[in-house]
């Protein structure tokens, strides 16, 4: 072959070799392209409804969290330390973050949108970067709590632990055979195990429980909890206030336990200090987060009794007694119940208070109820009535509270 026709087909054959690499990148970056505009589409359609709810939680756990860890109190390092040294220490906490972070967690799987997202059959790849990215701004002040307490690897692990918890309770409500691997799964959240193993297992755990999640979320749950007995009407009534909000309000139920548990720290916090009367001081400590806690019951409460108006015509004469002692019990138990929730857990946490005190604690919360109840009545009566008198009152109610109790 002459040498000129010869250089010619290696000149040529270099040629379709980087013509070849040149196509192949080009068609690597239209796929990248396309994974990040179907990532950001998802994110996109999902975020108002999920950003919205983790807005409000973030507010909510801000304001205790501000209060718990000001200058003089205590350290996001000194929480991570107690979480590690106290197996029900990390119980409790895990399980109060898990009820407050349910509503914006289960938003990512059933928001307006996903049916229609769940239609397109989008690359699993970018759609699942995109669910857990979303999961993981949930749980944005869990991740800044471990993260200021225990750094960047505590904080990844903590956080994908919460996200596959919370997409493992998605796929529970609908499929009840998971409950037993939720099951192990909370108790492998009370064990301790190596921070680099929790790391990774976590990150497989949220991959894995986030696309199941996705795949069933589509599905109506199932489990209802329905109550078939016959009961008086006070209890029928005060049963389907409380489960109002355990079900409809999760949000509020959610800052009713945040503000017990801040009630919990304050014990555990005052408990450096010793006192002739602990009693009295922890009256005092808990009147504001009990005050809360029936607080913000009352305007769910007013709502389900409007819509249940009309059903209670039937307890005729007896009809407004037996809603006005309904309203004040529904709100009533769950200050008393909390009370002695947070007082029991002080003492188990750091002996702050004597385990003795969990029965006055609990008539205290049931007072305090019945107090801001009361008020609850008054104010809706009243035509001129707000949002910010109502607070105005809640906040007197505190703070005469807290006086009396410091004075007796």
């Amino acid at each position: 072959m002459p040498r000129g026709r010869k250089s010619d087909g290696v000149r040529s054959r270099c040629g379709n070799g980087a013509r070849a690499s040149q196509v192949a990148v080009a068609m690597g970056a239209i796929r990248t392209r396309r994974s990040l505009e179907v990532a950001r589409g998802v994110v996109r359609a999902l975020a108002r409804p999920v950003l919205v709810r983790a807005l409000a939680v973030a507010i909510a756990a801000g304001i205790p969290a501000a209060l718990v860890f000001s200058p003089s109190g205590m350290r996001a390092a000194d929480l991570v330390h107690l979480l590690h040294a106290s197996p029900l220490a990390r119980a409790l906490l895990w399980a109060t973050w898990l009820l407050f972070a349910a509503a914006p967690a289960r938003a990512v799987f059933d928001a307006p949108g996903s049916s229609t997202l769940r239609a397109l059959c989008l690359p699993r790849g970018p759609r699942l970067a995109a669910l857990l990215f979303l999961s993981s701004l949930v749980h944005a002040p869990w991740m800044a709590l471990f993260a200021r307490g225990g750094g960047v690897l505590e904080a990844w692990g903590a956080t994908m632990l919460a996200v596959a918890m919370e997409a493992a309770l998605v796929v529970a409500a609908r499929r009840p055979r998971t409950w037993a691997v939720v099951a192990v799964l909370a108790g492998s959240l009370v064990l301790e195990a190596p921070l680099l193993l929790r790391a990774v297992a976590g990150t497989l755990l949220a991959v894995g429980f986030v696309e199941r999640a996705w795949a069933v979320g589509a599905e109506q749950r199932v489990g209802a909890l329905r109550i078939v007995r016959p009961s008086p009407p006070v209890v029928a009534l005060t049963v389907m206030y409380l489960l109002r909000l355990v079900r409809a309000e999760r949000s509020r139920a959610a800052i009713a336990v945040l503000s017990a548990a801040a009630g919990t720290v304050g014990l555990v916090v005052a408990h450096a200090e010793p006192s002739e009367r602990p009693l009295p001081r922890a009256l005092a400590i808990l009147a504001l987060p009990l005050v809360v806690v029936a607080a913000v019951c009352v305007a769910p409460i007013l709502e389900c009794e409007a819509v249940a108006r009309a059903a209670l015509v039937s307890l005729r004469g007896s009809r407004r007694p037996v809603m006005v002692a309904a309203f004040a019990f529904a709100i009533a138990v769950p200050a008393s119940a909390l009370g002695a929730t947070a007082s029991a857990t002080a003492t188990a946490c750091a002996q702050a208070v004597p385990l003795g005190f969990a029965g006055p604690i609990a008539v205290w919360g049931a007072a305090l109820g019945e107090v801001v109840a009361a008020w609850g009545r008054v104010h809706e009566g009243w035509r001129r009535g707000s949002a910010a008198l109502f607070s105005a009152g809640v906040a007197a109610i505190a703070l005469v509270a807290a006086m009396v109790a410091s004075a007796w």
